[in-house]
């Protein structure tokens, strides 16, 4: 759950899995490049005070950002179900009732 909805490779790394070092890689790089992408829109737009000219090379570099997040986001997802796929079930826990519980 922590890969898919948190971080993604964090919950590998939790797990100790490996496989979540460059997840996490991805997913960071991935969310600095579309955070970059964005800024420099904004920028140039408050610069100008109205929409860049070249306004799809902001939109390119932010969609190639997004690739490469989702692209680690996807793998930590798979990995996560691995994870869960692989794990053997806990076994029961027996509470006994003592005299002051109700």
């Amino acid at each position: 759950m922590v890969n898919a909805f948190v971080c993604p490779g964090l919950g590998s790394l939790m797990a100790r899995r490996f496989s979540g070092v460059p997840q996490l890689a991805l997913a960071l790089v991935g969310a600095v490049w579309m955070t970059v992408a964005m800024a420099r829109y904004f920028q140039a737009y408050v610069r100008l005070m109205q929409a860049p000219p070249d306004g799809e090379t902001y939109l390119y570099s932010g969609l190639a950002g997004l690739a490469v997040f989702l692209a680690g986001w996807v793998w930590s997802v798979f990995t996560g179900a691995w994870i869960l796929w692989q794990a053997k079930p806990a076994a029961p826990v027996i509470v006994e009732k003592t005299d002051w519980e109700i």
